[in-house]
């Protein structure tokens, strides 16, 4: 049996402090707003880092309901052996654009850049080498007044780095990564990416393509994605999803939902990934209702030939 690599952050979304110990039923953006410690605490157990509460920023119409809730601690043994964070994002559907919303998020605050997304980025013969990777074990609902396929946006690292990074789902069941690149000025140029590497940069975006289709439904999941750079300087990205919380072989496709090959040409240490960010239910749809359960979360800084299964946690699908 393979040897896992140690991750440079975990974390276990299991609220150790009892952070939520109030809240049985959740708490509200008043509850929150009115509640310094939902904000002050961490609600993750683990090393390199921690995890904290956050609001979204979009307008609730009070007069119209009361804020329902965003954030609950949930103990469910037949999902996972831990407690762990639900985060809740509502949205009061209007004909305008203005749809009133609030949420939940967690923001990943990493010790430090070694522990952290922006670590990954390295500035070499001309080239960004990217290495590293990360996994997440997520379980995903969202409700519409007209029923569809989910298309979850599971992963956006938008912050300091100007590399951007967003992993969503279509309904075509493709877990895609997307990897952007921010001007830093606005005379620059971002289009950094060789796609199809000719040795010219020809795009400001790369993203993965479909290997396996795999549907978001409403079980438990376990989501890897990882960062490889050979001596040229070509990058390869593999999203790896697996249903249930087992582990993921990275060395064989069973669980290889999408990946893609680039090369970024540039000299620019400023593109790179961001320290902290943020986790939160979003969808590509508007949707009245998602519902976004996160149980742990982990970084590497080498691509592991196994990421572990979630410690206690059920193997197979519910």
């Amino acid at each position: 049996m393979a040897v896992a690599e140690e991750p440079v952050l975990d974390l276990t979304f299991d609220d150790p402090d009892v952070v939520l110990g109030a809240y049985s039923e959740g708490a509200s953006r008043t509850e929150y707003q009115a509640d310094p410690k939902l904000e002050r605490l961490p609600v993750s157990s683990g090393s390199g880092g921690e995890a904290f509460l956050r609001e979204d920023t979009s307008n609730w119409d009070a007069e119209t309901v009361l804020p329902p809730r965003i954030f609950q601690v949930v103990t469910d043994p037949v999902v996972w052996a831990k407690p762990f964070v639900r985060l809740t994002s509502h949205r009061l559907q209007r004909e305008d654009d203005e749809s009133p919303g609030t949420g939940g998020r967690l923001e990943i605050v990493p010790e430090g850049q070694e522990t952290s997304f922006a670590g990954f980025a390295e500035v070499k013969d001309g080239k960004i080498f990217l290495n590293g990777a990360f996994d997440v074990f997520f379980r995903y609902e969202e409700k519409r007044a007209v029923a569809s396929v989910p298309v979850p946006h599971l992963i956006s690292l938008i912050g300091d780095g100007r590399l951007r990074m967003f992993v969503e789902s279509d309904s075509e069941g493709l877990m895609a990564a997307r990897i952007l690149a921010e001007k830093a000025h606005e005379d620059d140029d971002n289009v950094v990416f060789d796609t199809d590497l000719d040795g010219e940069a020809d795009e400001a975006r790369a993203e993965t393509t479909l290997v396996n289709a795999v549907p978001i439904g409403t079980d438990p999941y376990h989501l890897a994605v990882t960062f490889q750079t050979d001596d040229e300087g070509t990058v390869t990205v593999r999203v790896y999803v697996k249903q249930g919380s087992g582990e993921i072989h990275t060395e064989s496709e069973d669980n290889l939902a999408s990946e893609g090959r680039f090369r970024i040409l540039s000299k620019d240490e400023g593109l790179k990934f961001t320290e902290k960010f943020k986790l939160g239910p979003q969808s590509r749809q508007r949707a009245d209702e998602i519902v976004l359960d996160l149980a742990a979360f982990r970084i590497f800084d080498t691509t592991p030939k196994v990421f572990p299964a979630l410690p206690g946690a059920p193997t197979k699908k519910r």
